[in-house]
Parts: structure tokens; sequence; C-alpha cells
């Protein structure tokens, strides 16, 4: 009997967008990074420590179409039209609120329930 292998579960990723009001982000994640110790984790830093949550996203995204400009006065500057690396040293430098829609949306989309999955594209 031929079954799924643990690879399978844990290498699958998902592409969807992340609404924000002034436009839209193309996240892609893995949906089976989201284990229960990782869940603990997520929801001690929700609303708690955006230093966290910037770990977390760098752990779980694996892409994302957000482009430079990006200059804080480091050696971590990106030009502009540049991709931004999904890194915590850059999540640390973006709002908290942004971070915490992200993790937010991942974890929504990550849902299995279909009637939570209506704003998704779907893609994986």
């Amino acid at each position: 009997m031929s079954g799924m292998s643990f690879a399978d579960l844990v290498e699958r990723k998902r592409t969807f967008a992340v609404k924000f009001p002034t436009g839209s982000l193309e996240v892609t994640y893995q949906p089976n990074a989201l284990t229960p110790a990782k869940m603990k984790r997520i929801n001690e830093a929700i609303g708690e420590d955006a230093v966290s949550a910037a770990d977390l996203l760098a752990e779980i995204m694996t892409g994302w179409d957000l482009v430079g400009p990006f200059a804080d006065g480091t050696d971590m500057a990106i030009k502009a039209g540049e991709p931004v690396p999904i890194t915590t040293e850059h999540l640390e430098h973006m709002p908290g609120p942004y971070l915490g829609h992200i993790l937010n949306s991942i974890i929504e989309d990550a849902n299995p329930d279909p009637k939570r999955r209506t704003r998704s594209s779907g893609r994986s």
C-alpha cells in the first residue's frame, strides 16, 4: 500500500493575496508549517510581541511580492523595485499592525473550513 509521505505534507506551499488599504500583497507560505507548537508561539506573539511575529513570519513565509525602496540607515537598504527579503531583520522594520495582519491572514487562509476561504485565490 502506497501512502502519502511526510514530505508531501510539509513541503506544500500556498499563495494568496493579503489586502491592505493601499493595495494587496501576494504572500506564499507553507500551511503545514503551522504546527501546534508554532500555533502556540503565534498565539503568544499576536498583539504582544512584534519581534516574535517577525520571527514567525520569516519561518512560515516562502515568498511575497513586496519591493523596495527600503532604507533604514543600515546596510539592509534595498533599491526601488528590488524584492524585500523575508528575514526577521527586514520584517522587524514593518509596522506592527501590518505584521499582525499578514500573520492573521495566513492563519485564516490555512484554516481548512471552505466557508472561511472566500477571499483566497486558491492557488497552490
